[in-house]
């Protein structure tokens, strides 16, 4: 895992609130592709920012593909700024009093 990554799995799990998230060991197996796709995420949100619809202004989303979760995100000039990974049957407005 690249430098990079790590601080992007650090910042994942910082974000990530609530009971099932805080308790887990990312070397745990179940976990790793939920953190895996995380990354891809992520890393497609910060290399082509645009490509991504506006769901609400200027935040941005990456719908994961094995899971029901979605990165908000608004691009700044040279980075992206991650407002919440949030499970999709959640109430979308809970993300949105994070902007």
């Amino acid at each position: 895992m690249t430098d990079g990554a790590r601080s992007k799995l650090r910042f994942v799990e910082r974000s990530m609130t609530g009971p099932v998230i805080s308790d887990v060991n990312a070397s745990c197996r179940p976990w790793r592709g939920f953190i895996a796709e995380i990354e891809r995420c992520l890393d497609a949100a910060a290399e082509r920012p645009a490509t991504y619809a506006a769901v609400d202004k200027d935040v941005r989303r990456v719908v994961a593909n094995r899971f029901p979760f979605s990165v908000y995100f608004r691009a700044k000039e040279r980075r992206i700024v991650v407002l919440a990974v949030f499970h999709g049957r959640r109430n979308r407005v809970i993300w949105q009093h994070r902007t």
